[in-house]
């Protein structure tokens, strides 16, 4: 061990990742080398060799590693004595696994490295002069994760050397739609402005309910787009539209549920249920997904009565309707619900609905998720022998 925590005090500081990694026996040993320092408080006195750990474990793609030292409380930007910190690195030597970490740890994307480039930036860069061919996949993840782009990086783009040309076009198309999606926001927020300069509530209504629909799309986005749906929900509600009310408030649960808000997301379906429950005075397809939403969050909050409930009520109506495509899905799920429960004939009867419905539908999706569920209903049998 001390030979290792010399090597680790000697190589950080330098950024001679690589060859640190070597010394301490390849990416296993620099792993547990690690691992094993900083759980041994040797890094207590020296902050900034922690620091430039974790840019070393994202240069080298050591994703749990890096996971490990952010979730000790290690800043993600700290450690720059090689001009880059750990993010910038990441994405200069195409380590997507651990972009998408960092992204799911929520680390802020515009910090500059000491050469004034943000993550993205970093990424864009990397692609023409290092290119790795996992660079437009990392570009693509942090634009979606909210990055911002800077005025006139297409243009940009489109002029440089961009050493693979399937890089070149699929970055073009993803600065191309981020700028198509921007350019349909500013629009939709300047419906919503002259909206709010008139006198017609339903149009302003319509109008942020459209700007929600555009901001839901991206992950990004979404928590603008809920307060543009609650804004048009509480002047549904006012003119005493509760249904469109309800088609507002089901999409906020739906964002909830991206996010794995999971509570969030039951609340705002039971409320949109209720309304339906209320004021629906026909059976058709919006009121069919109303049920079927509720009936997912409950079984993921760990309410499988309340889910085999709603997913017979769905199933039923999408039944009423001649919808096979809902009837399979909810059937699939109430076969796989009495299985668990050892009630194999009530699981034999819900699975023959779904394969009869599946067969009707012809949806290639439909008949995988058909085959997982009967693959999965074999195997509970089996293991009940």
């Amino acid at each position: 061990m001390d030979d290792a925590w010399q090597k680790l005090l000697y190589h950080l500081p330098e950024g001679n990742f690589t060859a640190l990694e070597q010394e301490l026996g390849g990416p296993e040993g620099f792993d547990r080398q690690i691992v094993a320092c900083h759980a041994d408080g040797r890094f207590a006195t020296e902050p900034e060799a922690l620091a430039e750990a974790l840019s070393c474990a994202c240069m080298l793609g050591r994703t749990e590693t890096a996971r490990y030292l952010i979730n000790a409380g290690v800043d993600p930007y700290a450690g720059m004595k090689t001009w880059l910190a750990g993010p910038h690195w990441a994405a200069s030597s195409g380590q997507l696994d651990v972009i998408k970490m960092l992204i799911e740890k929520r680390i802020p994307l515009e910090v500059e490295n000491k050469y004034g480039g943000t993550v993205l930036g970093q990424a864009l860069w990397s692609a023409v002069n290092e290119h790795s061919d996992s660079h437009a996949d990392i570009i693509e993840c942090l634009i979606l994760a909210g990055a911002e782009v800077e005025r006139g990086t297409l243009e940009w783009w489109q002029e440089q050397n961009v050493p693979v040309v399937e890089t070149k076009r699929r970055v073009s198309e993803v600065l191309r739609g981020h700028l198509e999606f921007h350019g349909k926001v500013d629009a939709a927020k300047q419906d919503v402005k002259n909206a709010e300069s008139g006198d017609s509530k339903r149009l302003l209504a319509d109008s942020l309910k459209a700007l929600g629909n555009i901001l839901r799309r991206p992950p990004f986005s979404r928590n603008a787009a809920n307060e543009a749906y609650h804004r048009a929900a509480e002047l549904y509600g006012e003119l005493q539209l509760p249904l469109e009310a309800a088609w507002v408030l089901r999409h906020i649960g739906i964002n909830h549920e991206y996010a794995e808000r999971l509570v969030d997301a039951e609340k705002y379906y039971d409320e949109s249920l209720e309304l339906f429950r209320q004021y629906a005075d026909e059976n058709d397809n919006n009121y069919a997904n109303t049920v079927r939403y509720p009936a997912v969050i409950k079984d993921r909050v760990g309410k499988r009565s309340e889910s085999t409930a709603r997913w017979e009520e769905a199933v039923g109506r999408y039944e009423a309707m001649g919808e096979p495509l809902g009837v399979a899905e909810g059937a699939a799920w109430l076969a796989i619900f009495a299985t668990e429960k050892g009630d194999r004939a009530t699981a034999q009867e819900w699975f023959a609905r779904a394969e009869q419905a599946a067969s009707i539908a012809n949806d290639r999706d439909t008949d995988k998720w058909i085959a997982e569920v009967r693959a999965r209903l074999i195997g509970e049998e089996t293991d009940g022998r």
